[in-house]
């Protein structure tokens, strides 16, 4: 009995965090090795779009949509790859893809490195999807999803970053 006790706690503790609670906070090293910490965020709403080696195919059709929308200045919009997948020898390689400049010769954006995906655990994670999780301006979580960023999908998303409002 102790032992189905003690396993049910271990998965209560991983267990999503609920829509409408305090976004669980995290500090995370981007590729640059660049500590982000989410609460640092706060004043502005937040968008995770969080990957894994599958999921980050559609990760730009997520952030693509957010960008081109009217919301597009109201919400920060941090990526996040998941790369547990990776193995150990693999990391320093791995981390120099990221930071390759662009096309145009600038660096890329910021993408934080979650390599032991500790964020897809405390968040909640469907592998092999773009999962978004929106955060409001007070650190309150108000919206997940996960998918391939279809319109439908990107639309949902839009409109509740949009009914977020002004910071009260």
């Amino acid at each position: 009995m102790l032992v189905l006790f003690s396993g049910l706690v271990s998965m209560l503790a991983f267990a999503a965090a609920p829509v409408g609670s305090m976004a669980p906070d995290f500090t995370i090293k981007d590729q640059y090795d660049h500590d982000v910490q989410l609460s640092s965020l706060r004043g502005k709403p937040v968008l995770l779009i969080y990957g894994d080696r599958l999921g980050s195919d559609y990760m730009g059709a997520w952030a693509s949509a957010v960008r081109k929308s009217a919301v597009s200045d109201s919400v920060n919009v941090v990526r996040i790859a998941n790369l547990r997948a990776v193995p150990g020898l693999m990391h320093s390689y791995v981390k120099r893809q990221f930071a390759k400049a662009d096309p145009q010769g600038k660096p890329n954006s910021p993408v934080l490195l979650d390599w032991d995906a500790h964020l897809g655990k405390i968040y909640g994670f469907t592998e092999d999807l773009t999962n978004v999780y929106l955060i409001d301006e007070k650190g309150i979580l108000r919206y997940t999803a996960y998918g391939k960023g279809t319109t439908e999908e990107t639309g949902r998303l839009i409109e509740r970053i949009s009914n977020l409002g002004p910071a009260q």
